[in-house]
């Protein structure tokens, strides 16, 4: 579990990070990444004998408010620009 949690952390953060630096999301979008990042790996505090008790569940709420938050942007971008583009244009072929 606590790989799980180390692995979920760390790709949560190279994303945000890679969001911040591509420019193309918004500010509040990766406060709430960055924070769920940080939550995610709260149950790594039982390295250090902590228990980490409620801490798993509060980082796999987070992950999947983050996951929604994301998806939705992605579809009102999606929207405004008048279609599919960048990553909603790559699963355009998805499933047809």
């Amino acid at each position: 579990l606590l790989g799980v949690a180390l692995f979920a952390a760390a790709w949560l953060a190279c994303t945000t990070a890679a969001a911040a630096r591509a420019g193309g999301a918004s500010r509040g979008l990766l406060i709430l990444t960055g924070a769920a990042a940080i939550l995610v790996g709260l149950p790594l505090v039982e390295l250090a004998g902590i228990p980490s008790g409620p801490l798993v569940a509060i980082g796999t709420v987070a992950m999947s408010i983050a996951l929604i938050t994301i998806a939705v942007s992605l579809i009102r971008g999606s929207r405004t620009r008048g279609g599919p583009s960048g990553a909603t244009g790559a699963l355009r072929g998805v499933g047809a």
